[in-house]
């Protein structure tokens, strides 16, 4: 892997429309006289028509200006109220990707922790320049093309993930080495390796154990992977030598290790530590004393519903796409809640109390795998 390599990072915002200020007038390059003509010209006319930025005088914006923390706050929260990759702005768009801080995150953590070039992509031009004000990428790639590129890492839901990569397929240079992030794995991996293996490149499935229930590229942090676990499902054949590098790599971005298994055990665990209890989530949220809570709960509800504050478009996704473990694991669950009302119904407390106790010792082990890790 080459230490100044060119990295494409893909963000997952997909084909929207963003409202880019409220203000009735914003201002253009033509009103400064010392508006650059160098290489920040187009990222500073977009910072002015939106109104992140404005002058310091009649006519003057100052481009080589310091810039102090009292100033940055000021534009970073301009950016903010715009709604710059936020979920309030991308509610409307049912197409819309809103974990944008997931490629963000990736974006910033390569910028940050490496000396790899990180070239982004999003088809929203606001998210684009947030990215670049935001010092998350060095430059944009053109139209999404990634011919430029060593590394490319991919923030997409599953089945535009698999778009992307066949419709880009001889664009990818021979020997590029291609990542995807989604939730599942199998769906993508059996429509993409032998993509892969016919036009040159290495495609490597990946999946980060880390995340935030708020969504949108504002919500990304360079910070985001430290500690966590990269669960990587490479297929047969994979050069050892590629997944050495790509370990050190990642274990640059914090990720404190990496988990190589196979797309059907990822799935299979998924569904079960991750899917399955978003879906109780969502389905215990929605119970008929919820708007009650307040001055009830000393934290559970609260633990309870977190993950309901989901991204549905996404979710449904990754629910179906991985749709036979989901459903067995629901089933699994409703079989073993049935067995606390049967008990509960019948007035049996030795039966509950056995109930608890298995519970609670299979809690505590578990723990004990936690503290051991």
């Amino acid at each position: 892997m080459k230490n100044k390599g060119m990295y494409r990072l893909l963000s997952g915002v997909l084909y929207t429309s963003v409202l880019l200020s409220s203000q009735a007038y914003a201002a253009a390059s033509a009103d400064y006289s010392d508006f650059p003509q160098n290489w920040s010209k187009d990222a500073m006319e977009f910072a002015v028509k939106n109104n992140f930025i404005t002058g310091v005088g009649e006519d003057k914006i100052a481009p080589k200006a310091a810039l102090t923390r009292a100033q940055l706050a000021a534009i970073l929260s301009r950016v903010m109220q715009t709604g710059a990759g936020d979920v309030s702005v991308l509610d409307n768009f049912t197409d819309a990707d809103k974990n944008a801080w997931y490629a963000g995150s990736m974006a910033k953590a390569v910028k940050k922790k490496t000396e790899h070039t990180v070239l982004g992509w999003d088809v929203s031009e606001t998210i684009r320049y947030s990215a670049l004000l935001m010092e998350a990428v060095h430059g944009f790639m053109e139209d999404g093309n990634p011919k430029d590129c060593d590394l490319i890492l991919l923030g997409l839901y599953p089945q535009l993930t698999i778009e992307y990569i066949k419709a880009h397929a001889k664009d990818f240079k021979k020997g590029a080495v291609v990542v995807d992030c989604a939730g599942v794995k199998r769906v993508i991996c059996e429509q993409v390796q032998a993509v892969a293996a016919e036009n040159g490149f290495t495609f490597v499935g990946a999946h980060p154990m880390a995340g935030v229930e708020r969504s949108g590229f504002t919500y990304s942090t360079a910070d985001m992977f430290n500690g966590a676990t990269l669960v990587v499902t490479p297929y047969k054949g994979t050069d050892f030598g590629l997944m050495n590098a790509l370990s050190m790599f990642f274990k640059k971005l914090g990720f404190a290790r990496l988990k190589f298994t196979t797309t059907e055990e990822h799935d299979a665990m998924i569904a079960y530590t991750s899917q399955l209890a978003h879906v109780v989530s969502s389905a215990y949220v929605k119970g008929a004393l919820s708007d009650n809570f307040k001055d009830f709960s000393g934290g559970s509800f609260q633990d309870m519903t977190r993950v309901a504050r989901l991204n549905e478009n996404m979710w449904t996704e990754l629910f179906l796409d991985n749709g036979d473990n989901l459903a067995n694991e629901i089933d699994s669950l409703i079989a073993r809640m049935q067995a606390y009302s049967d008990a509960i119904k019948a007035k049996d407390a030795d039966t509950l109390c056995e109930l608890l106790r298995e519970g609670r010792e299979k809690c505590i082990a578990i723990d004990e795998i936690k503290d051991f890790d």
